[in-house]
């Protein structure tokens, strides 16, 4: 590294910039042994001109990295936040996201150590998400540009044939998204637990701020043929996912079994035949602990619904639903009569 690579120098601690290292333990330890900056910065990609010389020296010196501290530069994110754990930001490990970080020195030497004693080469993309799983704390700053998938907004002719192809298009991108995500996480050498951790919650974030929402207003819209091609999109995404994934994402039973019901009399006949294929599909690969918990929360919902599973009926659902109304009418009944009473 010469001089021209150190971007500044603050209370002796500068900040190096440097290129994407291709031989990895060759160019970490390289960089190591020949600048003596505590805090490191690769800005690897086409958005690293978003964010200042100045600013990176003044958040790094605003944050004071420990020695497993990490600053990531991140494109969705509404506010600086720090996180104790990886599995708590899984979304950082996507392709687009983990190119923009500040180390601590201490976090690249350890790193470099681990490199060195592999009997393998790490790629680009591995030596970066050792050092986010490695690291005690990740601070998460937001980039000025656009998420890596936004919620499409619907629009406001139902019939139109170009809404349909725009639910197609976006559960396809959500699928690619998710699919990209778990097979580099599949690349790297850890725990197979953590590593079901990570894919689950990375379905999550992906299910609860973009499909979910999505899914929620197909469904309110009243749309045959739209509800008709999410669900089915939807059903054959499900049969995608392993087991344990399906039983580890909070999102798709409450979007895809309780939302869904809550909203059973928006859907037509034909897409309630569609939805049971989902409904079934998920009951039935739902491990047991899974459904007593959700049942000790929704103890009317989810046996009914279990019944509509196990019957291959909607009738369940129609019944709960109408035990719910019937239940709800006594209530507002009963309070009609207690203001009767006090009045």
């Amino acid at each position: 590294m010469s001089d021209g690579d150190l971007l500044a120098v603050k209370n002796s601690s500068r900040v190096v910039v440097s290129s994407e290292p291709n031989n990895i333990a060759y160019n970490l330890s390289q960089l190591l042994d020949k600048t003596s900056a505590a805090y490191y910065w690769f800005p690897q990609g086409t958005d690293s001109h978003e964010y200042s010389v100045g600013e990176i020296v003044r958040l790094v010196a605003e944050v004071g990295l420990h020695d497993n501290d990490v600053i990531v530069f991140r494109s969705h994110s509404d506010s600086p936040r720090q996180f104790s754990r990886i599995e708590e930001v899984p979304s950082l490990l996507h392709d687009a996201e983990i190119n923009h970080m500040v180390f601590h020195r201490n976090l690249l030497e350890n790193l470099s150590r681990e490199i060195h004693s592999a009997s393998r080469q790490y790629d680009q993309y591995e030596w970066k998400a050792r050092a986010l799983l490695n690291a005690d704390w990740i601070h998460v700053y937001p980039l000025a540009r656009q998420p890596l998938l936004r919620i499409p907004s619907i629009g406001e002719e139902s019939s139109d044939s170009r809404i349909r192809t725009q639910i197609e298009t976006t559960i396809q991108e959500f699928t690619e998204a998710l699919s990209s995500f778990s097979e580099n996480v599949s690349r790297l050498h850890i725990n197979k637990y953590i590593r079901g951790e990570l894919i689950a919650n990375y379905c999550e974030e992906l299910m609860s701020g973009y499909i979910g929402p999505l899914y929620q207003e197909v469904v309110s819209r009243r749309n045959r043929k739209e509800q008709s091609i999410m669900l089915t999109l939807i059903y054959r995404w499900l049969n995608t996912l392993d087991k344990r994934t399906l039983n580890s994402v909070p999102s798709i039973p409450y979007y895809f079994v309780r939302n869904t019901i809550d909203r059973y009399l928006s859907l037509s006949w034909f897409t309630r035949r569609k939805h049971l294929r989902i409904l079934t599909y998920i009951l039935t690969n739902m491990h047991y602990n899974v459904f007593q918990e959700y049942r000790s929360r929704h103890n009317k919902l989810y046996p009914a619904a279990m019944r509509a599973a196990q019957w291959k009926s909607t009738l369940p659902i129609f019944l709960y639903l109408l035990r719910r109304k019937l239940k709800a009418k006594r209530g507002d009944e009963s309070s009609t009569e207690v203001r009767r009473y006090s009045a």
